[in-house]
């Protein structure tokens, strides 16, 4: 029997492909071996089709609470609102739940690609799916498949049957193509979408009356500007772009490597003059790196840039890169950090009380976990390593941090 507190319509209303050229749920789904199908040899119906997803729709019909799923239920839990609380309530069709059955896909309402992994950057949070600079790095470091070298706890990407450039792929285009009809929202994201020589193929392959009723959403790290996407991008009725924003000066040039701050910032300034027709979020994806300073960063954002909604991520994988895995001492520099941002009032500022049940959110999951001694040592061996490489030191940027390292 469905039930609607564990209920999720994205296996019928979603499709996603991930940076590797492997279908997905959705963008917060654990993937398996056994859902492991790729664009190059898969179709988008074979996909939806599958017995994979089949299962998957079952389980939810059955009222189940999908183990790859928990995501979502651990995120709710803290009062985040999650991809599946976005679907039940934009797709969802609650009063004619008698036609949702596992082996016939509702109507396809959104389409999400990770565009491969061609990016600029190398994040700290990253992976080399998600970063040609990170994949460099991983295979200087010997972390790609040198079992020796790599550290017992960094989790294994699967890159030999990765088709990292997936979307050049003209057979994935054209059934994109077929499959277009009836979807309401397009999402890209990277790798950099800014910079990928195929976006404006999948964007101008919606005609323009369906663009002119569709939601396009792009999320870009904005140090990157492409005249071609802005004006593909222009043909839908909505652009909304997310806009990563990890930290201001030193302390996002260090989260995410190669980052000019000041061109950046420059090249924000830039996307806040587009028409109104474009909307922003300036995503802040928390971590152990920044987390003691989310207020000062959130601040930062809605002075300088008051037209976006300040939303805040967090890292769930890897666990040692958690904002919330903190020893008693930090974790309370990073709590009054947040609380004195929650007590600033903002007449400037038109979502402040959205961005006060962000910091609530993430404050409750900080209190609520138990510091882990083991997983603090993975992340300062994983840290060591990087900084050595990159001929950085992250305690020189956060002193806070300093006796620990």
């Amino acid at each position: 029997m469905i039930d609607k507190k564990s209920f999720c319509g994205a296996p019928w209303h979603i499709l996603r492909v991930k940076s590797r050229g492997n279908f997905a749920v959705c963008c917060q789904h654990k993937q398996t071996e056994e859902s492991e199908l790729y664009v190059t040899d898969t179709t988008i119906d074979e996909w939806r089709n599958s017995e994979f997803m089949t299962t998957l729709r079952q389980e939810y019909l059955d009222g189940k609470f999908p183990d790859a799923c928990s995501r979502c239920y651990t995120e709710e839990a803290s009062g985040k609102l999650t991809i599946r609380n976005k679907v039940n309530a934009n797709y969802v069709k609650w009063d004619q739940l008698d036609t949702y059955t596992a082996d016939s896909p509702a109507n396809l309402r959104e389409i999400q690609i990770d565009l491969g992994n061609l990016c600029n950057l190398k994040c700290m949070t990253c992976k080399p799916n998600l970063s040609t600079q990170v994949l460099q790095d991983w295979k200087k470091l010997g972390w790609m498949h040198n079992q020796d070298r790599k550290p017992y706890y960094l989790s294994s990407v699967d890159m030999q049957r990765a088709h990292l450039d997936f979307y050049m792929d003209e057979g994935f285009l054209e059934s994109f193509r077929k499959n277009i009809a009836g979807v309401t929202n397009l999402r890209f994201l990277g790798g950099e979408p800014f910079m990928n020589p195929k976006i404006c193929d999948f964007m101008n392959s919606v005609s323009d009356e369906q663009a002119a009723e569709m939601t396009l959403l792009i999320t870009t790290n904005g140090t990157v500007w492409n005249d071609d996407v802005i004006a593909s991008a222009s043909r839908f009725k909505r652009i909304l772009l997310n806009i990563s924003i990890d930290g201001t000066g030193s302390l996002i040039e260090y989260v995410r490597k190669n980052t000019v701050w000041e061109a950046m910032s420059a090249n924000i300034d830039r996307y806040m003059q587009l028409p109104e027709k474009f909307s922003f979020s300036a995503v802040l994806t928390s971590s152990v790196y920044n987390v003691i300073h989310t207020g000062d960063i959130t601040r930062y954002m809605r002075e300088r840039w008051p037209r976006p909604k300040v939303v805040i991520n967090r890292v769930f994988y890897p666990e040692y890169l958690s904002p919330a895995n903190l020893p008693d001492d930090l974790k309370t520099i990073a709590l009054e950090n947040i609380e004195q941002e929650k007590r600033q009032r903002s007449d400037s500022y038109p979502h402040m009380v959205w961005l006060r049940t962000e910091l609530n959110s993430l404050a409750k999951q900080i209190k609520q976990t138990e510091f882990d001694p083991k997983r603090w040592e993975q992340m300062i061996d994983y840290t060591k390593k990087l900084d050595e490489l990159r001929g950085v030191k992250f305690p020189d940027l956060v002193p806070e941090f300093a006796k620990y390292f």
